[in-house]
């Protein structure tokens, strides 16, 4: 890949990325992954396809895309695995990457995690204000227990037949746990009359966020060509607390929790034919989605509930000429967008 010129490689993230930002990545016209991209050997790549203006199927004009295609899978497992350990401090950055193929047949198992444990982070803050003419000051000082374990696993099957079809089923969760404790001393000067406080500062959050990817890809003949795709998610959410206490009694509980659940489906169809140097594409693009919140603290307790859709129509028309020389694009769209909030009272 560092031979396409417009492409680089970051040497920490291994990451691929072109002069102008980052890039999508295919993998015989399926979206793929750089860890995918590392079981593929030099000779078994047929071409490297780089777009600036990458079409409809590969993202569109907002973003850089690379298309590998390869001769034909080898049977057989593949796989690696990172690891990235910290020294100091109780920490992992960790991936695994599986891959089976046989016939038509791949899949392949993708788990990445990433723990950080830190107890002992020193913090220093102070806030001066006046109001009504009272002079306030705070400072505080304070130690951060900072901890997060974040699990992404994927599950992917792909069916193919080169130059015929594609079907991918691709199943992915992301679980992440956090916690963020401050222990503080707090010295707070009222028109400079000290008053000593301690301080609990405990935020926990939770999150786990599902989804399932069905992509099929059909030639119909060597001039036309279907595409569908439809993704399906869930995604749940919560957390927050806060307290102040002077003397063993209670001065501030800005207690606060928060909720969210939403799920959302994602759909797309679109049809193209080949006329020569001259290609027309036509699809839509339609999402549902739908969020129930909660909001509980010292002030209120409300629910919310928010629903979006959202449509696309477009068409597309681009020629190559010259030995691709000369490229052009002409695209049309219409896109329609409803959003709607109401609160949900028990």
């Amino acid at each position: 890949m560092e031979k396409v010129p417009q492409l680089r490689l970051d040497p920490l993230s291994q990451k691929l990325a072109s002069q102008a930002g980052s890039v999508n990545l295919f993998i015989n016209g399926v979206a793929a992954s750089e860890q995918e991209l590392k079981t593929l050997r030099p000779e078994d790549i047929k071409t490297i396809e780089y777009y600036d203006l990458p079409p409809m199927r590969y993202g569109g004009r907002d973003s850089k895309a690379v298309n590998v295609v390869t001769k034909g899978a080898v049977a057989g497992f593949y796989g690696g695995v990172d690891l990235s350990h910290g020294t100091s401090h109780s920490y992992f950055n960790d991936g695994l990457y599986l891959k089976y193929n046989r016939g038509k047949g791949q899949l392949m198992l993708r788990y990445e995690t990433n723990y950080k444990n830190d107890k002992n982070i020193g913090e220093w803050e102070r806030y001066a204000y006046t109001l009504h003419d009272v002079d306030y000051v705070k400072e505080a000082t304070g130690r951060r227990h900072l901890m997060y374990f974040v699990n992404n696993i994927n599950l992917q099957y792909t069916n193919q037949k080169q130059d015929n079809y594609i079907f991918q089923a691709l199943a992915s969760t992301n679980v992440l746990e956090t916690e963020n404790t401050v222990n503080t001393d707090i010295d707070w000067f009222v028109d400079e009359i000290l008053n000593e406080r301690t301080g609990v500062s405990r935020s926990l959050q939770h999150s786990v966020s599902p989804s399932l990817n069905l992509y099929l890809w059909k030639q119909l003949d060597k001039k036309q060509e279907i595409i569908a795709n439809l993704v399906g998610t869930y995604f749940d959410a919560f957390g927050d607390n806060k307290e102040e206490w002077m003397a063993e009694v209670p001065v501030l509980n800005d207690r606060q929790t928060m909720q969210n659940n939403k799920y959302s489906v994602i759909g797309e169809g679109m049809y193209s034919k080949h006329f020569g140097h001259v290609s027309l594409s036509v699809g839509e693009q339609f999402s549902y989605e739908h969020l129930a919140s909660l909001i509980d603290n010292s002030f209120v307790n409300d629910r919310y509930v928010t629903e979006l859709i959202s449509t696309q129509t477009y068409a597309e028309v681009d020629g190559r000429h010259l030995d691709n020389k000369l490229q052009w694009r002409l695209s049309l769209g219409a896109s329609g967008r409803y959003t709607g909030s109401r609160e949900v009272e028990e």
